[in-house]
């Protein structure tokens, strides 16, 4: 239910910080129903910045994803993508083994 943003060397500004927990509690919330904590980092790292984003689920798995980008903007969308697919592929593994 919690995302904390924090940024490494450089500070993260409200509108970036509110876009970023809307949208990974948008992409939660449509795969996994309990709740969460995670913790998204951004860094400059060389010419873009790098967006690390760790997330524990109340059924205790732990989902991370890191990404890429020219900005801290778009380091933030491709890592929401990313997270948005890990997210799917847990689903489908939880709904798969409750089948058999």
């Amino acid at each position: 239910m919690t995302i904390k943003v924090t940024g490494k060397n450089l500070s993260v500004g409200d509108a970036l910080r509110g876009k970023a927990q809307e949208q990974v509690d948008a992409v939660i919330r449509k795969y996994f129903d309990g709740g969460y904590e995670g913790h998204m980092t951004l860094e400059h790292e060389g010419p873009g910045f790098r967006a690390v984003l760790m997330i524990h689920l109340d059924s205790g798995a732990d989902i991370s994803a890191t990404a890429y980008g020219g900005d801290a903007v778009s380091a933030f969308e491709i890592l929401a993508n990313t997270i948005g697919t890990r997210m799917r592929r847990y689903n489908r593994k939880l709904r798969s083994h409750r089948r058999k």
